[in-house]
């Protein structure tokens, strides 16, 4: 599902809403509001992205700070879900936390939506870890995995079924899976929502949100995710391939590869690994390079204070790994290569300077050398 972007001016909702705030039975605090600070990237090829976008882009590299509100764990009650997440109470009220980071023409065909037939019964207590773009493996991290883990650190004893989106790749159901097993809960817990449906529970908790996307995401969630990965020196230089995707296509990714491997990286493809596989990956990491993906969310395991090189198409605002970066200090730098594609919203296909990004990644791996 299409995230909302953070720099659109918001869509009057045309269906009343109810924060989960105003109607929670219980709240509990889980994560603080926290207050971060921002760090300006480093890039090469800036000149290459349109005027407007950079303004964008400028604006929100040089703010000082940036600052996460708390995440809280609410208990709603009986209610209705839809994909990807919507909460309905039972007066037909939707729960306006439950839109978030969802596109206004989406929300609109969304609300106004008729439920399908398919409909399922959850007993119990129930945790809703479901919201627009929560099937993307970056977001799930980000969004979800980091909360549930800071929420089981928190309330040990709430063990609740955990409401999903149904992935549509078999590898995003065992990252679910192995995410179940990480926050320490049996896997018949991990339930996915009825598709195209409705699921109704009898006991809804939900968290609010961990992230904005693609410019916040809290510091206290991700501390959670990083304790995952076991302590190992970081020594290595790992370069992201990224060749299962039909969007932000690298078109000469072997030149950029190739240059690589003679810097002495070694050359990994997430998305054919397990989570735990690429937890141990990233956890010895000190510059990682990549295309800007999903994979790259990975670099929330390495080490403090590494390096790590993102190429991406010149149109388009993405801030999701340098916000990363700033949370976990590490250095980012970002190569813009020209797009080859009309896609927008910086998902076109696109080449990059070899030379360029070859010599970028050896001042990448010098500096951590000194």
């Amino acid at each position: 599902m299409p995230l909302q972007d953070s720099t659109a001016p918001p869509v009057p909702p045309a269906h009343p809403l109810i924060a989960a705030a105003d109607v929670a039975r219980t709240s509990i605090q889980v994560a603080p509001a926290t207050v971060y600070e921002r760090r300006p990237p480093h890039f090469a090829n800036l000149a290459l992205v349109g005027a407007s976008d950079r303004s964008v882009l400028e604006d929100r590299w040089h703010a000082p700070s940036q600052a996460s509100p708390p995440i809280l764990l609410q208990q709603l009650g009986p209610a209705s879900i839809t994909p990807p997440g919507i909460v309905r109470l039972p007066d037909g009220q939707v729960v306006a936390e439950s839109l978030h980071n969802l596109q206004a023409k989406n929300r609109a065909a969304l609300l106004a939506a008729r439920p399908a037939s398919r409909e399922k019964v959850v007993q119990g207590q129930a945790l809703l870890l479901a919201r627009a773009g929560s099937r993307n493996f970056g977001h799930w991290l980000a969004e979800h995995l980091g909360a549930l883990l800071r929420l089981r650190d928190t309330l040990p004893a709430f063990t609740p079924r955990l409401l999903v989106n149904e992935p549509r790749e078999p590898a995003m159901l065992q990252v679910l899976a192995d995410s179940t097993r990480l926050a320490a809960l049996p896997p018949a817990a991990l339930l996915p929502l009825a598709r195209g449906g409705v699921t109704h529970a009898a006991d809804l908790f939900m968290l609010s949100p961990a992230s904005q996307h693609s410019h916040m995401k809290h510091p206290v969630a991700l501390a959670a995710l990083a304790r995952l990965a076991p302590p190992r020196p970081a020594t290595e230089l790992l370069f992201v391939r990224r060749t299962s995707t039909t969007r932000r296509v690298l078109h000469n990714l072997d030149l950029v590869e190739a240059a690589a491997l003679r810097l002495g990286f070694r050359s990994i493809e997430p998305g054919r690994m397990t989570l735990a596989e690429q937890i141990e990956a990233f956890a010895g990491a000190r510059v990682v390079v990549g295309v800007s993906g999903a994979d790259l969310t990975n670099i929330v395991f390495m080490p403090e204070g590494g390096d790590v090189v993102c190429l991406l198409p010149a149109r388009g605002r993405e801030f999701f790994f340098w916000d990363i970066c700033c949370i976990r200090k590490h250095r980012y730098w970002s190569i813009f290569g020209p797009p080859l594609t009309a896609r927008g919203g910086g998902h076109d296909d696109f080449t990059v300077d070899p030379e360029l990004t070859a010599d970028v990644m050896a001042q990448a791996v010098e500096r951590k050398r000194q």
